[in-house]
């Protein structure tokens, strides 16, 4: 694996915000924190605390990581099939043909599962997909469109944004599709892709309108739910949590940069500084 330079420290302080914005280096408490993602072309890249840049991967949408941390699941950019490749042994170690079922998007991973999460629609029925690792389906049918199905890693219970209003509102239920709960409903505002963190307490989503941007953090053992606001920083998506819930990654900016905060909404950091490339999805873990 290549080997990046290191970052010196550069600290660009923002006007409206309570904390400072400054790109990631190796003093970060967790120096081999690893972020996947992928950006507007299709390509899969990693980063970590002490690299000044994205390092490529391979061409593909929605990565995931497995529990492993050396493999990742991932859609194919060219057709409807799925891959598991191992990035220790540079080597695709299962592929998964799902063009029979349709398209499948948004791909997860439960470790307590150890399945597969899509959501799924076949003529106007909105589905959530469970898949094992030897590639069969379940399939848990909804009256109304969701997307993001996403796990902790300690339960069964599943979170996705249900879109009974059209505007997108957290809920979840168990694997078996039982038990529905639901975590918001404003008509104020609309919530985006989301992530649980991996104990299971708390959800970070992206909650915006025309005028305020913020990450919302709800406990999922009250409902109790409290804003970052990050108004100045604009296009607030894709929310992450590091696995000790010390950080929330997120992307931000007009070019969808990466970014980390800590939980509490103090130290904003910025990860990658780019004029032309636009981020999805962090994943911490």
């Amino acid at each position: 694996m290549k080997r990046i330079t290191l970052l010196s420290v550069i600290v660009i302080i923002i006007s409206g915000f309570n904390c400072s914005k400054e790109l990631a280096t190796q003093s970060d408490p967790q120096p081999d924190s690893r972020l996947l993602f992928y950006n507007l072309d299709r390509e899969i890249h990693t980063i970590t605390n002490n690299q000044d840049q994205p390092e490529y991967i391979f061409n593909g949408a929605y990565p995931i990581w497995l529990d492993s941390k050396s493999q990742i699941g991932f859609h194919s950019p060219f057709n409807n099939d799925y891959y598991v490749y191992d990035i220790d042994k540079d080597d695709t170690v299962r592929t998964y043909d799902i063009t029979k079922h349709g398209g499948f998007s948004n791909g997860r991973f439960s470790e307590y599962l150890n399945k597969f999460l899509f959501s799924f629609e076949l003529d106007g029925q909105p589905s959530i997909i469970l898949m094992d690792l030897s590639g069969n389906i379940e399939t848990i049918s909804l009256d109304y469109p969701i997307k993001n199905p996403v796990c902790s890693g300690v339960d069964d219970w599943i979170y996705f944004l249900n879109f009974i209003d059209g505007t997108g509102d957290v809920s979840r239920m168990k694997s078996d599709g039982s038990e529905i709960e639901h975590f918001t409903s404003s008509a104020d505002f609309i919530y985006s892709n989301f992530s649980v963190s991996h104990d299971g307490n708390f959800i970070a989503v992206p909650k915006w309108n025309e005028s305020y941007h913020s990450i919302a953090i709800i406990d999922t053992r009250t409902k109790q739910e409290r804003s970052i606001d990050l108004t100045n920083l604009n296009l607030v998506g894709y929310t992450s949590f590091s696995k000790d819930n010390k950080y929330i990654y997120f992307t931000g900016g007009d070019n969808r940069d990466l970014y980390r905060i800590n939980f509490d909404g103090s130290n904003l950091q910025q990860y990658t500084d780019s004029s032309s490339e636009y981020y999805y999805r962090p994943l911490s873990w």
